[in-house]
This record gives structure tokens, C-alpha cells and sequence, in this order.
């Protein structure tokens, strides 16, 4: 017993120890990275590079990543590197198609990628590549210009746990406005709770959510591969009447593209489907370029 006691103490100790011990270099599992950010009440600073073949990510590494760099930044954000390797002996398989995941997730296409994130893992701010020539100061600062994305951001979800009715529905529709398109999906819940607050479309949330949803489902049905399922989703929306004219005509726009897409639909169809979209919102700006795809598929099919 005495034994299991002193173990249990040593482990309490240790863990006291290393929460208190400040960051002295790089978290490298974003999982770990939110599970300290929460703890700590600290902000995440994720940065995302290319360590064994990106020149500018190579560059940081020794004239950025610093003691001075990690020391200055623990006092107020959690750090956390998410490296994209092409050597495949660096890292475990597993952690490299996490890393990879990751990257894709927060649509990640220039390297060295930095984005900032609260304790709850809302991104307010994000900026795409760091001259070779950033300091400490100028890095911290730049992070720092951020703040004000960061306070609108925390105090619109603090709204909406403060309001019910109509008025959360539209703190909810201006914090997912305000929010990175990458995080959408993870906010499906709050879509629809919005989709019922604002049943009668009063507000015209409605519409608008009711299109981010099909959305949803035509991606994941892209990455399972049916985009004809995908098409045939954005078209049933689009043809229930609860759709505004302006999103009707997108609706039909991208089923039209989803169906061309997945080639099960003949160039005729194709046609057919964008002159409804047209149809459905006449005066639209963007009819002129669904004008300029007919014609495109046109001249396409004429030439098979």
C-alpha cells in the first residue's frame, strides 16, 4: 500500500512540476497542443513547415525558432509545429499521415503556415509565409495585430450563450461569419440549431444555412467519391422552394458542376441545368459567367 502511495504522490508531483515548467520548445501533437491551451488558458500559435524541403522553412528554424523565441512566446501562447516531411524515415508513418490530415484539414497550401487559435480552438487569424528576415519582435508583433479578431470572435460566442430565440440565431450567424471556413463542418450543431430558431425564415438564416448543410454533405459525398449523389442533393435543395432566388441559382450551379464532375451527365444535361440556374435568378451578376460555362460545354461537346 505504502508503495502504491509514494508512486501515486511521485506522479502528482510530476505532473504538478510539468504544468508549471514553462514551454522550452516545440508541442508537436496538436491534440496536445489543445489539451495544454485549455489547462493553461493560453492561446495556440500552430505553425505549419516543411523542414527537410522548404527553403523559408528552413530559414526560421535557425534564425527564429529561438530560446529567446520560445522563451518570449510561452509567457502567453502555447507553441505548436506541425511538420510536413517528405523523408519518410523522419517521422512515424502515423504521425506523418496525422500531420498530413492536419495540414489538409486547415487547407494548408504555402509553407511556413501560421494560425492562431483561442483556448478553444477557434481560429481568429492566420497569415500564409514569414520573411526570412523575421525577428522575435516582429513575429510576436505581428501575432499580436491579430487581437482584435480575437476579442470580436470570443465575444460574439459569449452572446450567444447570453441570448435565445432569434437574436442567438443571428449571434450565431455572425459568429460563424467571423469564423475561418475551415471550421465550419465543426460547428454543424450550431447550423442547426440556427435552421430551427429561424424556422419561418424571418431572419433569412434559414436559406442560408439550409445551403451550408447541403454543402457539407456534397463534400463528404465528393471524398467518398459519389459526386452524382452530391449533384442530385444540391439539385432536390434547390428545387424544394425554400431557397431564395440568388441561392436557388447556386444551388443549381454547383449541382451542375458536381454532376459534370463525376461525367454521368451528357453535355445537353449540362446545358439544361445551367439555363434553369439562370432561369432561377435572371438578373443575378454571376449569370454571365454561367453563360460563358454553356458555351464552354458546348464547344467542349462539339469537339468529341
Amino acid at each position: 500500500m505504502r508503495k502504491h502511495t509514494l508512486l501515486f504522490t511521485s506522479l502528482i508531483i510530476l505532473l504538478i512540476s510539468s504544468c508549471s515548467n514553462p514551454q522550452k520548445g516545440w508541442i508537436t501533437d496538436l491534440d496536445e497542443a489543445a489539451k495544454v491551451s485549455a489547462e493553461t488558458n493560453k492561446d495556440v500559435i500552430l505553425i505549419f513547415t516543411g523542414s527537410d524541403w522548404n527553403q523559408e522553412s528552413m530559414d526560421l528554424s535557425e534564425n527564429l525558432f529561438t530560446k529567446k523565441f520560445f522563451a518570449t512566446g510561452t509567457k502567453k501562447y502555447v507553441l505548436c509545429n506541425i511538420d510536413i516531411v517528405q523523408d519518410t524515415e523522419l517521422l512515424d508513418e502515423a504521425i506523418l499521415q496525422k500531420n498530413y490530415d492536419i495540414a489538409s484539414n486547415y487547407a494548408v497550401q504555402q509553407f511556413p503556415s501560421v494560425i492562431l487559435m483561442t483556448p478553444e480552438m477557434d481560429i481568429y487569424g492566420s497569415f500564409k509565409a514569414l520573411s526570412k528576415d523575421a525577428t522575435v519582435t516582429t513575429f510576436y508583433e505581428q501575432v499580436e495585430s491579430y487581437s482584435a479578431s480575437k476579442e470580436k470572435l470570443v465575444s460574439l460566442k459569449t452572446l450567444i450563450e447570453e441570448t435565445e430565440g432569434i437574436e442567438k440565431a443571428k449571434n450565431m450567424d455572425l459568429f460563424l461569419d467571423s469564423l475561418s471556413p475551415t471550421q465550419r463542418k465543426s460547428y454543424k450543431p450550431f447550423i442547426l440549431e440556427i435552421i430551427e430558431l429561424d424556422s419561418d425564415s424571418s431572419a433569412d438564416l434559414k436559406p442560408k444555412y439550409l445551403l451550408q448543410l447541403q454543402y457539407m454533405t456534397a463534400l463528404d459525398l465528393g471524398e467518398e467519391g459519389d459526386l452524382e449523389s452530391a449533384g442530385a442533393g444540391l439539385f432536390s435543395l434547390a428545387r424544394s422552394g425554400m431557397l431564395d432566388p440568388a441561392r436557388n441559382q447556386e444551388a443549381l450551379f454547383m449541382g451542375s458542376y458536381m454532376y459534370a464532375m463525376s461525367e454521368t451527365a451528357t453535355g445537353n444535361q449540362l446545358v439544361e441545368w445551367l439555363t434553369e440556374a439562370i432561369d432561377a435568378d435572371p438578373e443575378n451578376p454571376s449569370v454571365e459567367q454561367i453563360r460563358e460555362n454553356i458555351e464552354q460545354i458546348k464547344e467542349s461537346y462539339a469537339e468529341n
